[in-house]
């Protein structure tokens, strides 16, 4: 009986700590703050965004003749995913291996010049990405990667979001 016991003690907070790192309203890493946003029970995925993020509440402001066509005009191609991916290998490292099929949809928010402002996560419920992972990729992806973006057809355009997915 002793030995069950010692065994749940050390093993037990290392079983929480797995189940519940985005079961909290707010996850911390370092000086950075994320809320989790659950959608349903159902779901198996949720949000994380940092805590500064303000972009998600307001309403996309864009002229009437490129609405539901603006995505056109941000280059989304493989070159540019092979990028993005390089960038996030860069800020993870060795933490990639870890990661294995893992899919992580990131929701960008960018201006008329493909300059990041914001970032969203969409994770599996059952996500490997630790809050210190999303710290960094939100850190390297708004410090080293400008979207490609026809400018001109964008004026007027206050900021764009979108979901683009990574996976490992």
């Amino acid at each position: 009986m002793k030995t069950v016991t010692i065994f749940l003690t050390l093993i037990f907070p290392f079983l929480v700590n797995g189940q519940s790192i985005y079961s909290r309203d707010k996850i911390i890493s370092g000086n950075t703050t994320f809320l989790v946003t659950k959608p349903s029970e159902i779901e198996q995925r949720f949000v994380v965004r940092n805590i500064n993020n303000r972009l998600f509440k307001r309403r996309v402001v864009m002229p009437q003749a490129i609405k539901g066509e603006y995505l056109k005009f941000v280059h989304t191609d493989d070159t540019e995913k092979v990028k993005v991916k390089g960038i996030i290998t860069a800020a993870i490292g060795d933490r990639m291996e870890k990661l294995g099929n893992e899919k992580l949809r990131i929701q960008y928010y960018i201006d008329k010049h493909g300059v990041i402002k914001e970032i969203n996560f969409v994770l599996s419920r059952d996500t490997k990405i630790l809050p210190n992972d999303l710290k960094l990729i939100e850190q390297y992806l708004k410090e080293k990667y400008i979207f490609k973006v026809d400018s001109l057809k964008l004026a007027g355009v206050d900021f764009i979001p979108f979901f683009w997915p990574v996976h490992f």
